[in-house]
């Protein structure tokens, strides 16, 4: 994944500090604040029981996030992962009763037998130009070595 300008990878430690579930396998920040917090994109792997597509994981994925508390759907638009087409799912929920409604950009992949889930959340006061950012770390993933392109 290409990271736009100002943004970082976060290590292990950081990704333990800041409490990221186990299954986090990566996590990229924003280096400024927005609305006092930390834009953040994170990448969590699940191992897969069989064989799935990236766009069946996807709609998996959107129907399971689809349950949480205030959940609202924003936008759905498609993004392509390595020739497999998945939704990118924009939506607002509150992952819990203690913590705010929160926006989310969010699209699933399958690769190497394990699916992967990419999430950026934010604050609901998101603005075009931080979305932007967002949405071109999401739409490039890949599971193919950019090098190998070359």
């Amino acid at each position: 994944t290409c990271l736009p300008a100002g943004w970082k990878a976060l290590s292990q430690e950081s990704m333990n500090s800041l409490g990221l579930p186990e299954e986090t396998v990566a996590a990229f920040q924003a280096g400024e604040p927005h609305a006092g917090q930390f834009d953040t994109v994170t990448v969590t792997r699940e191992p897969l029981n069989g064989d799935m597509t990236t766009t069946a994981y996807g709609d998996a994925n959107v129907l399971a996030v689809s349950t949480l508390p205030e959940y609202a759907l924003i936008d759905k638009q498609t993004a392509t992962i390595d020739a497999a087409q998945t939704p990118l799912h924009i939506f607002s929920a509150r992952i819990d009763a203690e913590s705010p409604i929160r926006r989310y950009e969010q699209l699933s992949a399958v690769g190497g037998g394990n699916g992967y889930t990419f999430t950026g959340s934010f604050p609901l006061s998101l603005e075009d130009k931080e979305a932007a950012e967002v949405e071109f770390i999401l739409k490039g993933v890949t599971f193919t070595d950019p090098a190998a392109k070359k």
